[in-house]
C-alpha cells in the first residue's frame, strides 16, 4: 500500500518534498515511543498530591485528563492525513492557519522539546543522588547524557530496542503499583474497599 493510499489521498510529494527516510518503525513501535513520551508511569509520582488537591476524586481528575487527550489525539490524526509531512505542530499550524503564527508554534514546541527531557534529567539526578549520595546529581546527569547520546548516534533501530524494554519495565512497575495498592485498599487501607465515591 502506497503513502498516498495510507494518508487519504495526500503524499509528501503534494507538499514539495520527496520521500528520503528509510521508515522502520510499526504503528506499534510509535505507539510505544508515544507512551513513554508522556511517560507511563507519571502518575505514580504525583498519584497523593492529586488525591489530596482534588479531595480523593482522583480518578475524576484522570478522566477529564483522557477526555483532553483523546480529542488531542483525533486532531493529531486528522492534521497528520492531511498534511503528511515532518514538523507535527509546526507544519500543522502553519499550512492549516499562517506560517507566521506556524513560525511560533513551532518555536514554542521546540522549547517544550528541550524543557520535558531537561526537567527529566535534573529529576533522575536529583533521585539517584538521595539513593547514592556519594555521586552528585550532576554525576547522574552526565551518564544518563551519554547513555542518551549513545543510543541517538546509534540510530532509530537501536531505539526502538530499547523503547521497548523501558515499556515493558514501566509496565511491570504500573503493575506493581496498582497491586500494592489493591492489596493495602482490601487490608482496611483508605476507603477499605472499591467505591464510586470518588467519582
Amino acid at each position: 500500500m502506497t503513502d498516498e493510499k495510507n494518508n487519504g489521498g495526500a503524499s509528501v510529494e503534494q507538499f514539495g518534498y520527496k520521500q528520503e527516510l528509510k521508515r522502520v518503525l510499526t504503528m506499534k513501535d510509535l505507539i510505544v515511543y508515544g507512551l513513554l513520551f508522556i511517560i507511563v508511569t507519571a502518575p505514580m509520582g504525583v498519584f497523593g498530591e492529586v488525591h489530596v488537591l482534588s479531595h480523593g476524586m482522583t480518578p475524576v481528575v484522570y478522566l477529564v485528563g483522557l477526555v483532553a487527550m483523546v480529542f488531542t489525539a483525533l486532531s493529531y490524526r486528522q492534521m497528520s492525513n492531511r498534511f503528511p509531512i515532518a514538523g507535527s505542530v509546526y507544519s500543522y499550524v502553519q499550512r492549516g492557519m499562517n506560517p507566521y503564527i506556524g513560525f511560533l508554534t513551532g518555536w514554542l514546541i521546540m522549547i517544550d522539546y528541550i524543557l520535558i527531557p531537561t526537567l527529566n534529567y535534573g529529576f533522575v539526578g536529583a533521585w539517584c543522588s538521595d539513593l547514592i549520595p556519594a555521586i552528585p546529581s550532576w554525576g547522574f546527569i552526565i551518564v544518563l547524557l551519554a547513555i542518551n547520546t549513545f543510543i541517538n548516534y546509534r540510530g532509530i533501530s537501536l531505539m526502538q530496542i530499547i523503547n521497548w524494554i523501558v515499556f515493558i519495565i514501566q509496565i511491570i512497575m504500573v503493575v506493581v503499583f496498582i497491586f500494592i495498592g489493591i492489596k493495602f485498599m482490601m487490608s482496611g487501607g483508605g476507603y477499605g474497599g472499591f467505591t464510586t465515591k470518588p467519582l
